[in-house]
């Protein structure tokens, strides 16, 4: 973004010394500094509004649409992804799972349990996005997932038992279409 604030106008040898000086010279002095000073404070209001802060979370949508701003040929080091965990300890009824609460999510399992993949809450259509459930039980329990999804071609979708305190299944899903269709795969149980 280019700068507004003008200081070729501003007249550095003014006043004269030794030397009677028109007071209309202070006058355009003083009136390119407040124009600059009212330039400044509009740039500095668009950086707060519209820059990146290490002090806060930082949406990047531009004017408040659903488009986001593209980050092109960005070089990542040391990033990492949300992890939720269900605040509710151990899950023994239906629950529905949402991209929304993080990229990778954690359930134990505390009895036959159904798992509904909410559709919503996964960016836009034409936007790819994964997430990671990791599934433990307590107690052996079947998991049932429902939502839209397009299984893999693995055993697994048949009813399978959670059955590990300690060794979890992993399961991936995404999608690239909003939500409208979720796309899965079984990884296997981690011993």
């Amino acid at each position: 973004m280019a700068s507004n604030i003008n200081t070729t106008d501003i007249d550095t040898e003014y006043p004269v010394p030794g030397q009677d000086n028109d007071s209309q010279g202070f006058r355009d002095n003083f009136t390119t500094i407040l124009d600059n000073f009212e330039a400044a404070k509009s740039e500095i209001e668009t950086l707060q509004t519209d820059t990146v802060k290490l002090n806060a979370e930082n949406t990047f949508l531009l004017d408040g649409n659903d488009n986001p701003t593209l980050l092109i040929d960005a070089n990542l080091k040391a990033h990492s992804l949300t992890v939720y965990t269900d605040p509710a300890g151990s899950v023994s009824s239906a629950t529905t799972v949402s991209y929304a609460d993080g990229e990778y999510q954690v359930y134990d399992l505390d009895g036959d349990t159904e798992v509904t993949i909410d559709n919503s809450g996964w960016p836009q259509s034409g936007r790819y996005a994964k997430m990671t459930l990791h599934l433990t039980a307590s107690t052996p329990s079947v998991l049932t997932i429902a939502g839209n999804i397009k299984y893999g071609g693995d055993a697994f979708w048949n009813n399978p038992v959670i059955d590990s305190s300690s060794d979890p299944h992993i399961i991936e899903l995404w999608t690239y279409q909003g939500g409208t269709t979720i796309y899965a795969k079984y990884l296997g149980k981690f011993e």
